[in-house]
């Protein structure tokens, strides 16, 4: 939004062109306009970075540590030591201990 407001004031006060000059858009006002565009851009990713700066690097150093070769969406049953303490348990039910 802040960068808005600053392109909008620099073309509130950009000098008027008298009416009896008529300039056609040439080659130095078009290279003006791209230098005005990528400044701005440049401008507004900077102010983004900065202002999201703790989010950002929260989310990069969860992208390090991430592992991109597994998939979340496989689910990988964890591997019992003893096959028979889940014998003829139903899933999601506690295992009583039969002693």
């Amino acid at each position: 939004m802040l960068l808005f407001y600053f392109i909008q004031t620099a073309l509130l006060l950009a000098p008027k062109s008298s009416p009896k000059k008529k300039k056609k858009m040439g080659k130095s006002t078009a290279t003006k306009q791209a230098v005005v565009v990528f400044g701005a851009l440049a401008f507004g990713w900077l102010a983004i970075e900065l202002a999201f700066k703790p989010f950002l690097d929260k989310f990069r150093a969860a992208i390090d540590k991430s592992d991109p070769t597994r998939d979340p969406d496989d689910v990988v049953p964890p591997a019992d030591s003893d096959a028979d303490a889940g014998a003829g348990a139903d899933v999601g039910s506690p295992q009583i201990a039969h002693q």
